[in-house]
């Protein structure tokens, strides 16, 4: 007998009653999926991240990078991959203030480095990392080459110097 027609007021409450119910389940049910499948999806796309995620760590003393002063006939070398996130951990072991930043491919840094000044030769610029402290930076690998990495500090340029190869 359908809905409209059935002779027991009772019997019709108790099966609308019954079909909110299910109706509230399951909508609970369809949100705590979405909810969980969208995290899901979250926790994928941060796993991706950090697979494809590069990590430096830059360190930095007086007027050098890495563990020996023989930055201008020896640069150190970092490598990383073209267009992936990098996330550089610097560390100033020095008392002076210093930065790290890339030069684009086929500029010429002039010697001395006039900080300000010349920014626009310059791909990327961490910011400065003051004496005996530390910091993080992230930014997207360009694409591949070696490029030159210098201190834009006035006066540290060509003595704090490295490479940065992108493959």
């Amino acid at each position: 007998m359908p809905l409209g027609q059935n002779k027991n007021p009772i019997a019709t409450v108790i099966l609308v009653l019954f079909l909110m119910v299910f109706v509230i389940i399951t909508s609970y049910f369809l949100a705590l999926y979405l909810r969980n499948s969208r995290a899901a999806s979250a926790q994928e796309k941060l796993e991706e991240i950090r697979n494809s995620l590069t990590v430096l760590d830059i360190e930095m003393y007086d007027n050098y990078y890495g563990e020996n002063d023989t930055n201008v006939v020896d640069p150190p070398a970092w490598t990383v991959g073209a267009d992936t996130p990098v996330l550089i951990n610097m560390r100033n072991h020095g008392q002076l203030n210093h930065n790290w930043a890339i030069v684009k491919q086929g500029e010429t840094v002039p010697v001395p480095f006039a900080e300000g000044q010349d920014s626009s030769i310059l791909y990327y610029q961490a910011g400065m990392v003051y004496g005996d402290n530390e910091t993080t930076f992230t930014f997207t690998a360009p694409e591949p080459g070696v490029y030159q990495v210098i201190c834009t500090v006035e006066g540290h340029y060509p003595s704090m110097q490295g490479k940065l190869v992108v493959q």
